[in-house]
């Protein structure tokens, strides 16, 4: 599958790109009641991902999701965007889960909200909230605690699915008005 960027040129997409387009074109016209199960499925999903990460991380990987947590803790010092860090940082987790489907499906599902993550880390203050609530995860995956990960890793997404319920309404109601 291709990618073409106008002014760039055309670029062969990378393999998770690849797996979610067609489902990101389904998704395409979705409405905020299909983002909304999105959002739910994801929370279910990335929780026991975060369980199996914590339970079967290598000590490699648990470094690789401590950098993610650096990198965010510099952009948001040096005041950059850290929606790539946020990224790495969930894909990391699922990489230390060892489920290459589960795996797949949170890169899957990442791709299909990075919009409303992105907006989401625009709003002031979430980037650092955000960054606590990585560090918690982190901290639980860590120390090897399993169910502390899946009940950190719930908080932060469902924080999410308040914060882009709050910006679906918003967009509504300016689209209204």
């Amino acid at each position: 599958m291709l990618d073409s960027r106008v002014g760039d040129g055309t670029f062969v997409c990378d393999r998770s790109q690849f797996l979610s387009r067609p489902l990101l074109w389904a998704f395409a016209g979705a409405d905020h009641l299909e983002l909304r199960d999105i959002m739910e499925a994801r929370t279910l999903l990335e929780q026991d991902v975060a369980g199996l990460a914590a339970e079967r991380a290598t000590a490699a990987e648990i470094e690789m999701i401590g950098q993610q947590v650096r990198i965010m803790r510099a952009c948001i010092q040096e005041r950059r965007a850290i929606v790539e860090a946020d990224m790495g940082f969930h894909l990391a987790v699922a990489a230390a889960g060892h489920n290459q489907l589960l795996q797949n499906a949170v890169q899957l599902m990442r791709n299909m909200m990075l919009q409303w993550i992105q907006y989401k880390l625009l709003i002031p203050n979430v980037p650092s909230k955000v960054l606590k609530r990585h560090e918690a995860i982190y901290r639980c995956i860590r120390e090897r605690d399993v169910q502390g990960a899946r009940n950190a890793m719930r908080t932060h997404l469902e924080e999410t699915i308040s914060l882009v319920g709050r910006l679906i309404e918003q967009k509504t109601q300016n689209a209204t008005h």
